[in-house]
């Protein structure tokens, strides 16, 4: 039921702030990876093109999850949605990250903890200052709206934003590494850079 009830929301915040039409205006204008501008490449390139990713086909189990949700998470985590066949999701994925994307999707689709895996966290920099949160910064032309859906679909939330640095703060998720959250959100086309809050001391 927890897991249907988080369905539901994810994807009333992604239709409240319009996803399709964001996605569309970014992914295919002049600021996108998929528009004219060369200053950021597109994260599939079209076949034939110098530097294609091999891509596999990637099967997750979906867990009750909704379908829409899983459409919504390959968008933003840079993985076509393929199909649904008995509860099962299928992503096109690079060959050589299948193994993140495979954590990825298992985290989540699950109840916030990679399935079939205890894995010990190692101690986060900074933790007794309770700093375990990263900057992320995205590519030109991700709106603030976009952003809050990929926080929703990777269990977090936007603590803070500087726009006009396009950078924003997001603290680890229940039940993620702080290593993990941040190879995770390094899969997404949608972001530049990723790097940790640390304290700064005056000297």
């Amino acid at each position: 039921m927890e897991r249907m009830e988080r369905s539901r929301w994810v994807i009333r915040t992604a239709l409240l702030w319009g996803l399709a039409a964001f996605l569309a205006g970014w992914l295919l204008g002049p600021a996108g990876p998929f528009g004219a501008a060369p200053a950021l490449a597109a994260p599939f390139p079209s076949a034939g093109s110098p530097g294609e990713p091999s891509r596999v086909e990637l099967a997750v189990p979906l867990h009750d999850v909704d379908s829409r949700l899983a459409a919504i998470t390959g968008v933003v985590a840079g993985a076509p949605f393929g199909r649904i066949d008995a509860g099962t999701a299928t992503f096109l994925v690079p060959e050589r990250a299948e193994d993140a994307y495979r954590r990825l999707f298992r985290f989540v689709f699950s109840d916030g903890a990679e399935e079939g895996e205890e894995r010990q966290c190692p101690p986060a920099p900074f933790a007794r200052e309770g700093l375990d949160e990263l900057i992320v910064r995205v590519h030109p032309g991700v709106s603030p709206e976009l952003m809050q859906v990929l926080a929703v679909v990777y269990r977090t939330e936007v603590l803070s934003s500087i726009e006009r640095l396009n950078a924003y703060l997001l603290p680890r998720p229940q039940g993620l590494c702080i290593d993990d959250f941040e190879a995770f959100l390094l899969l997404s086309p949608l972001v530049a850079s990723v790097e940790r809050n640390a304290p700064v001391y005056p000297f």
